[in-house]
């Protein structure tokens, strides 16, 4: 129809009004090409899918159990399974201990993250999940909202007490995020593929802290050789995690890292893993 109406419209204005013709023609040209125009702007865009590397791979999921270990260290008992607002190493060690709603849910998906990763058992998703849902049941509230900001020892709201629409959002959010990921947990092996990719991530961190490499390269290459081939039956299982525990146990012995250097930490964290894991065993 554009089209048809421009070249009349031309065609009038030639005869009966030529000195409109100038004018008019910008406009007579966009109506020509309308259907043009509009054929060109529908089409599909072409998606760019970006290549994420092997090397990509390790480094993200480094990084990811890195980020776990700050929710893993932080929220303990003294603050009431809730996570601090902020953690600062210098000039002086300090913990914040004052939490929001925001926080809040972003703790309890940190978990469900952690889960799917590998790093915690469904056992530790259900503690650090119910723990955490206990205290915000005991917190003051109004009208149903969390206040802002609470003192995560004493859980006393922070003065001046107010409601923020962006916090409560954000942990409406965050609720329906958690609720929908732990309906999906029955549905899991009780152990998977994803607890020693998990585990391997722990290791590649502590390779990246430890001088002497060449043992814990050798253990990781052999936990990702050969488990896939021991991951049939839970018996069959938890006979491979006690070997890679005493395995581990003896390079660790041989290695003597100093205590608490970042090395002996993420060490014990390896170490923690397998223990959990023979324990989710055993409690299903």
């Amino acid at each position: 129809f554009e089209p048809l109406l421009a070249i009349l419209v031309y065609g009038y204005l030639t005869f009966y009004d030529p000195d409109a013709v100038l004018f008019a023609l910008p406009f007579l040209s966009f109506w020509m090409a309308g259907p043009l125009i509009a054929y060109a702007v529908s089409r599909p865009v072409p998606v760019v899918k970006t290549h994420v590397s092997q090397k990509q791979t390790v480094y993200l999921r480094m990084l990811a159990r890195k980020i776990w270990g700050f929710f893993e260290r932080f929220i303990t008992e003294e603050d009431n399974w809730l996570p601090p607002d902020n953690y600062q190493e210098a000039p002086v060690e300090r913990i914040a201990h004052r939490t929001s709603p925001t926080n809040i849910g972003l703790s309890l998906l940190s978990g469900l993250t952690a889960y799917d990763f590998g790093y915690i058992t469904a056992l530790q998703l259900i503690t650090r999940t119910s723990n955490t849902i206990n205290t915000m049941q005991r917190m003051e509230r109004y009208r149903g909202h969390l206040y802002n900001w609470y003192d995560t020892v004493s859980l006393t709201p922070l003065f001046p007490k107010y409601i923020s629409t962006v916090d409560s959002g954000n942990m409406a959010g965050h609720l329906i995020t958690l609720k929908q990921g732990l309906t999906a947990v029955p549905e899991d092996k009780i152990i998977n593929n994803k607890f020693f990719e998990g585990l391997c991530d722990t290791i590649n961190i502590l390779i990246e802290y430890s001088k002497e490499k060449e043992l814990l390269i050798q253990f990781r290459d052999d936990v990702k050789k050969n488990y896939p081939d021991k991951i049939n039956t839970l018996a069959e299982i938890n006979e491979y995690l006690d070997l890679i525990g005493t395995s581990f146990s003896n390079i660790i012995r041989e290695l003597d890292f100093i205590p608490d250097d970042d090395d002996d930490i993420w060490a014990e964290k390896v170490t923690q893993q397998i223990t959990e894991q023979q324990k989710n065993i055993h409690s299903f």
